[in-house]
């Protein structure tokens, strides 16, 4: 499954070689940016038909904004669901998966986000959360402990595919 040296798994992990901080930041600043790119041009289109009409803006704000979460939703709950990755993670070749390799599903994934929402609240500037994994042994930050899961090294591959095997669902 890996091109990377068989590493000894860290203590209670069996899955794979943790990722590096750096790599999951990376990650992470590379999903935002496809978010941002998302919603700048519907910023755009909202700010010119809302000079036309203010209910036309109105409602192309409710129904654009609406197809973005959608989409991002998709792309951090779908994708971290049924591959384990995100766009970002897979150009990064990182990984999430569960304590035995497995991957999360979709109800693990959105719970996965829900918990490092909480997790990653930002206290005294920081996220907590996140930041917890430059102090552990086991490179897993605070919500992937309380979880059980693990963010491993795989081999990095493209941005697309978007959609897991050619499937939208």
């Amino acid at each position: 499954m890996s091109d990377f040296p068989a590493a000894p798994p860290p203590t209670g992990m069996t899955a794979g070689t943790p990722a590096s901080f750096g790599q999951r930041l990376i990650a992470v600043l590379i999903d935002a940016g496809i978010v941002l790119a998302m919603f700048v041009p519907a910023f755009i289109i909202v700010f010119i038909l809302g000079q036309i009409s203010g209910a036309l803006g109105f409602l192309a704000a409710v129904v654009l904004y609406l197809a973005i979460l959608a989409a991002a939703l998709y792309m951090y709950i779908g994708g971290v669901g049924t591959t384990g990755q995100t766009p970002g993670k897979r150009m990064q070749g990182v990984q999430v998966v569960d304590a035995n390799g497995g991957m999360l599903g979709m109800g693990g994934a959105a719970i996965r986000y829900i918990v490092s929402a909480i997790f990653n609240s930002v206290v005294c500037g920081l996220p907590v959360g996140s930041l917890w994994m430059l102090f552990d042994p086991e490179k897993k930050t605070l919500y992937d402990k309380v979880l059980n899961n693990q963010a491993i090294q795989v081999p990095a591959g493209g941005l697309m595919p978007i959609f897991p095997n050619g499937n939208p669902i």
